[in-house]
């Protein structure tokens, strides 16, 4: 069974209506929930997962990708290609893979002793969680590593509305090497996540709290891998 939860049920605390008819044994919760609306709705249905998403102090079994290895790694392959000085694209605090995937790029960039410019983290989404335009600075870096690819292709456009060319004056990378990816002209180099993998990880996990209530919670964490496409410059 699929249920769309909406925004005004989240913040209404309103269960799912599947949950509140005890239709099913076991819950994937796929996308970033609040803290509230996770803890009423893992007290109605404790065999809980959580998919693509993790809650800080919240104890209930996850599958995500390591945002934070991910970015790191695609952000390094900035560095090899020449560029130090480099962006970020992604309001920090919206969800927990952001943060992981910009604390990601942060180690890349101190470990080798290049700048992180707050004027060059540009948030790409207000507090629901909307995508906004976003307002960059008169002087832009020479690389940015965006959060998801989404991001990166409005970043494409905009900067492309602006006068810039990607990647000849400005590389762009994503996360997720969604459709969009493909789609995006030019096409966007990203972290690549094997979705059949995770989606197998996430039926395992569940299928193994029904059948255990009391085994310990999990966290499993998924490697990406660099899909190099065509929106990276190499630099002299």
């Amino acid at each position: 069974i699929m249920e769309i939860l909406s925004e005004e049920d989240e913040r209404a605390l309103v269960m799912p209506n599947m949950v509140m008819d005890k239709k099913i044994s076991g819950l994937i919760s796929l996308g970033q929930l609040s803290l509230k609306y996770a803890k009423k709705l893992r007290d109605q249905i404790p065999e809980m997962i959580a998919l693509d998403y993790y809650i800080s102090d919240f104890e209930v079994d996850t599958v995500i990708t390591n945002g934070y290895s991910g970015a790191y790694k695609i952000t390094n392959y900035l560095i090899s290609m020449g560029h130090t000085k480099i962006g970020y694209v992604g309001s920090k605090f919206a969800t927990s893979s952001i943060l992981d995937r910009y604390m990601g790029y942060s180690k890349s960039m101190l470990e080798k002793g290049f700048e992180i410019r707050p004027e060059w983290t540009i948030d790409d989404r207000d507090s629901e969680g909307d995508f906004i335009e976003m307002k960059f600075p008169d002087i832009l870096p020479t690389a940015f590593v965006c959060n998801c690819d989404e991001a990166a292709y409005i970043v494409i456009k905009q900067l492309k509305a602006m006068g810039y060319s990607v990647p000849n004056d400005i590389s762009i990378v994503g996360y997720d090497n969604y459709m969009i990816s493909e789609m995006s002209d030019p096409k966007i180099t990203t972290i690549a996540i094997d979705a059949t993998v995770m989606a197998a990880q996430a039926v395992k996990a569940v299928i193994e709290r029904i059948e255990n209530p009391l085994l310990p919670f999990k966290v499993r964490n998924l490697e990406g891998d660099l899909n190099i496409k065509n929106s990276v410059r190499k630099l002299k």
